[in-house]
């Protein structure tokens, strides 16, 4: 017999019940390791943020710079990626500029300037791009996503909503708080800012 052989209707209708059914469960689990993997490299930065700021305020305070210590005592200091243009004339000034004579407005620069802190890429398709990174202020004052915890020294939170303390972002990557001694804590999306 010459009869050629083929799929039945059956047996394609099987096959793609089947290849939905494991597209269905694979791209949340995709989109949930990709969202962690970019937590946990944008906590990396938190963690080289404490380390940079914890070491630009020893070196103020060996400098007798008591008058400039970051960020700003009552407001929390978006981390900004202007800071790191070595095209600008502020980050000429704070790589020229002692420890003690670096003003309030150069003290942001000069974390890349002196080299406290290494370039983070912030383009918009870096793993970075989704987070707002912040220097908490050193009185405890409840900003942003900094809470009210004046060992905070920098936090971090998802930029893809509006955020007025609402922590509209669902889900476990939200953002997190590093303390004075290194400690990470989540932060949930709780409805306020504390």
């Amino acid at each position: 017999m010459y009869g050629k052989k083929g799929f039945t209707l059956l047996e394609i209708l099987v096959v793609v019940i089947i290849a939905t059914s494991v597209l269905f469960f694979a791209v949340p689990s995709y989109k949930r390791s990709k969202d962690k993997a970019a937590y946990t490299a944008a906590q990396g930065v938190l963690v080289e943020l404490r380390s940079a700021m914890l070491s630009m305020r020893q070196d103020l305070h060996n400098a007798n710079n008591s008058h400039t210590v970051p960020p700003e005592p009552n407001h929390a200091t978006k981390l900004s990626a202007g800071w790191q243009d070595e095209t600008d004339s502020n980050y000429s000034s704070a790589v020229n500029a002692d420890m003690d004579q670096l003003t309030p407005a150069l003290i942001p620069y000069a974390l890349f300037a002196k080299k406290y802190l290494q370039p983070i890429p912030f383009g918009n398709n870096s793993t970075f791009s989704r987070y707002e990174f912040f220097l908490c202020p050193l009185n405890g004052v409840a900003e942003v996503c900094c809470g009210a915890d004046k060992r905070v020294v920098a936090c971090m939170w998802d930029d893809t909503h509006n955020h007025s303390c609402s922590y509209p972002t669902k889900g476990l990557y939200y953002g997190a708080r590093i303390w004075e001694d290194g400690t990470l804590h989540q932060i949930d999306n709780s409805g306020n800012c504390q």
